[in-house]
């Protein structure tokens, strides 16, 4: 009798697991709600081009955030999107003057025979290309494309919201190339000179659009510095007004033919691994370089040092002498040159130039066009009944370290969700960021499009 009991609750145990068991016949449909996905369009910069890594290729153009939601748009009505895509195995960046291919993290022995899991955009000795130079790239890669235009997506890296109407140089000079939008826009762009991103995008008449803009207007002159190197105008932040009047008009073209969209705010500058990776105390001594270096600067300026981790020696010409040492609250750039700060003397007898530095007021100047920037976002995707995707209020998590679908992800160098260059996001962060904008449409329009599996996508590439 206690058998047939025992047997009786495994029975009526298992029957509560199976009715317990999830059905997928209960999930809700994929609809398009009031929105209609069938003509798809991006516009933006760097990340929603597929620009990962420091240079673009088919396997990052494959996960950008664009291709990512029009493959889930299929499911409600979306139709052929269409990218500029790259032969397979190729790639192509390209940083101030410097031509680049994909990073991945690497062993390098630095020249104090340290061994660090290294990458970096480009090779110093590489010299800058002319205009001439830069046009048969462009050509060249252009010739190479496996899918003709004209494109969905128009997300060109480098692309400041004020350059999507302004046409590419129709004639070289000294000046062409200096912006990297124009040298990826010449890559897909149409034959017709007087073309520009938002022509082009109108031309497709579309019934659905992302904007992703507005980064780029504000880091080219973070990340060089504060405009320390020389970038001239197109590295200074865009003005308030001259952003927002620039994001009205191609809000305005998209929507007048009823095409309904997405748009996303921007991250704060503490996001970017760019700027946050290496620390301000990055000039490591040993106990008789640092009294070396402390006797050193005894006659002039009294620095003292110590072994370990020292504040670095930079260039303020505020200051006296012409030198400081740098503050715990500003950023050292990524890119700065590793060689030079451990065997060199950067950074030490040599101070650090400011190219490489984010002092405390120009921290202060990014973050506030950011908050300016993100409150003219919001009200222009109020004002134009859009669907707003919020990235910038929730990002603190990310930074912390968080779970998506099991996967441990946070905004550090080699973290899983940015890029190697530090600026761009992974195609894991993609597909996290997709997500964000199909729930911010989800809510927005009342459609149910399903999630991407961010367990497809990879975060850090090594190699």
């Amino acid at each position: 009798m206690k058998i047939f009991k025992n047997i009786l609750i495994l029975v009526l145990s298992s029957s509560l697991f199976v009715a317990c068991e999830p059905k997928f016949d209960d999930v809700p449909a994929a609809t398009a709600g009031s929105a209609n996905f069938s003509v798809y369009v991006s516009i933006g910069e760097g990340t929603p081009s597929g620009y990962c890594n420091g240079a673009l290729s088919r396997e990052n153009q494959l996960s950008s955030t664009p291709f990512l939601l029009s493959e889930q748009f299929k499911a409600v009505g979306g139709g052929e999107f269409k990218q500029p895509l790259f032969p397979e195995g190729t790639s192509f960046g390209f940083e101030k003057g410097h031509p680049s291919t994909t990073l991945y993290l690497r062993e390098r022995t630095f020249c104090d025979d340290s061994v660090e899991l290294y990458s970096r955009m480009f090779d110093s000795s590489t010299f800058n290309y002319t205009p001439v130079q830069i046009l048969g790239l462009t050509q060249s890669i252009r010739s190479g494309l496996t899918v003709a235009g004209p494109y969905n997506n128009l997300a060109a890296n480098g692309a400041k919201t004020i350059f999507v109407n302004r046409p590419a140089p129709s004639a070289l000079g000294s000046d062409w190339g200096t912006g990297n939008s124009e040298i990826f826009y010449e890559i897909f762009k149409s034959t017709n000179p007087a073309a520009t991103i938002l022509s082009e995008a109108a031309a497709l008449n579309p019934t659905f659009f992302s904007l992703q803009l507005g980064n780029t207007d504000i880091l080219r002159y973070s990340k060089s510095g504060g405009n320390e190197d020389g970038g001239g105008a197109d590295d200074n932040i865009t003005p308030v007004q001259e952003f927002e009047d620039s994001l009205r008009s191609i809000v305005s073209t998209l929507t007048a033919n009823g095409a309904k969209g997405v748009i996303t705010d921007i991250i704060g500058i503490e996001s970017f691994p760019y700027y946050t990776h290496y620390k301000y105390d990055f000039l490591i001594l040993s106990a008789d370089s640092a009294a070396a270096l402390t006797n050193f600067y005894a006659a002039t300026s009294g620095y003292t040092f110590k072994e370990g981790r020292n504040a670095l020696v930079i260039e303020d010409a505020s200051a006296p002498f012409g030198h400081r040492r740098m503050l715990s609250d500003e950023f050292l750039l990524l890119e700065v040159p590793r060689d030079s700060l451990k065997c060199l003397g950067l950074g030490g007898r040599i101070p650090l130039g400011r190219r490489w530095v984010l002092d405390k007021g120009e921290i202060d100047t990014v973050n506030a066009a950011i908050d300016a920037y993100n409150a003219v976002i919001k009200q222009v995707a109020t004002d134009y009944d859009l669907a707003f995707a919020d990235g910038h209020d929730g990002f603190s998590d990310i930074i912390a370290g968080t779970y998506f679908n099991g996967k441990e992800v946070d905004a550090s160098f080699a973290g899983g969700y940015f890029s190697l260059d530090g600026l761009n996001i992974s195609p894991l962060a993609q597909a996290i960021a997709a997500n964000n904008m199909i729930s911010a449409i989800n809510k927005k329009y009342g459609s149910t499009i399903r999630n991407v599996d961010i367990n497809k996508y990879v975060g850090t590439s090594f190699k």
